[in-house]
């Protein structure tokens, strides 16, 4: 009796880890409403302290305190975000931040 119920709290165990493993509760990203970064009010140009034409610099992360000119919105001080884009002349080129 007692060699069939660590076997069924075994089982069980695993079952758990291969289905927590398999289901995620993640929104897909093509059910984010997308908004082009041209169309949005407030653009503020940042000066990045580096210089971004080295090869060392290429794919490492800066940290940099900003402070903003416009007054921004956010539902609380847990869901927010803001969206960089690099300027290449011709385009905003969307690029990857974190806050």
């Amino acid at each position: 009796m007692r060699f069939t119920f660590k076997r069924l709290i075994s089982f069980l165990c695993i079952l758990i880890f291969f289905y927590s493993s398999i289901t995620y509760n993640v929104i897909s990203y093509e059910t984010i409403l997308q908004t082009d970064i041209q169309d949005f009010s407030f653009k503020q140009e940042l000066n990045i302290p580096i210089d971004t034409s080295l090869n060392e610099a290429k794919y490492q992360p800066i940290d940099i305190r900003i402070e903003f000119e416009n007054p921004c919105w956010a539902s609380n001080e847990t869901e927010h975000s803001i969206r960089i884009a690099y300027d290449d002349g011709l385009d905003l080129i969307e690029i990857e931040s974190q806050i």
